[in-house]
């Protein structure tokens, strides 16, 4: 299937799209685009041959908004990323003049997806939007929290709290591979408190530990 760069005015978000983002993800994933422009062409909007999305509708929506903003709040955004903290300036200066060129004709990569057959459409826009994996929490335990919650990942620290199944995180792994796990969810507030009950303080701060990091360390003073 042919991808090519088309104005946002020619795409048209679909009005059966069963998935829907909050308006807290969408800033985060805002934010992942304009941290990561080269997104735009790794993961293309899909749509038909009228221009209508069958898969991409939240990226289009992300899309729309940047293009509603000035350079000067583009610019400020990506300055005030947790990412931009690791880059160099010229990054962040190559990255502020892509978005600054895109302004002038807003534009997103598209597949075009024309030769499937209706049905095919109908069952791809649902299944585009199916998650089937879980996160390995193992894998990765080498980012932090804030890192995680930034990038969209519902972590088990999130201090909001967990009242569906539709809002809760993907299950950590449990006797499928003979390893067990304790959560502790906290308020904010009591951060400092949680971590000199379990002694954390002076390791690295991320989401998942492992018992041997916790157990083989010196006697607090």
């Amino acid at each position: 299937m042919k991808t090519t760069k088309t104005p946002l005015t020619q795409i048209k978000p679909n009005p059966g799209n069963p998935r829907t983002i909050s308006p807290e993800n969408l800033e985060l994933l805002i934010n992942s685009i304009l941290e990561f422009p080269r997104m735009l062409e790794i993961r293309p909007i899909v749509t038909d041959k009228d221009g209508m999305i069958l898969g991409g509708n939240m990226r289009y929506k992300a899309l729309m908004v940047i293009a509603g903003m000035s350079v000067d709040e583009i610019i400020d955004r990506i300055s005030h990323l947790r990412s931009s903290e690791s880059k160099t300036e010229d990054e962040i200066r190559k990255c502020t003049t892509f978005w600054i060129e895109w302004l002038k004709s807003p534009y997103s990569h598209v597949v075009d997806a024309s030769t499937l057959t209706e049905a095919d459409k109908q069952a791809f826009v649902v299944k585009d939007n199916v998650n089937f994996g879980q996160w390995d929490w193992d894998a990765l335990e080498n980012f932090t929290q804030e890192e995680l919650q930034d990038w969209g990942v519902q972590t088990w620290g999130a201090l909001e709290p967990i009242t569906t199944a539709s809002t809760a995180p993907d299950p950590l792994p449990g006797a499928a591979d003979n390893r067990e796990r304790i959560i502790v969810i906290f308020p904010r507030e009591r951060r400092a408190e949680v971590e000199r009950m379990l002694r954390l303080a002076g390791l690295p701060q991320k989401q998942v530990y492992r018992i041997d990091e916790l157990i083989n360390r010196p006697a607090d003073e």
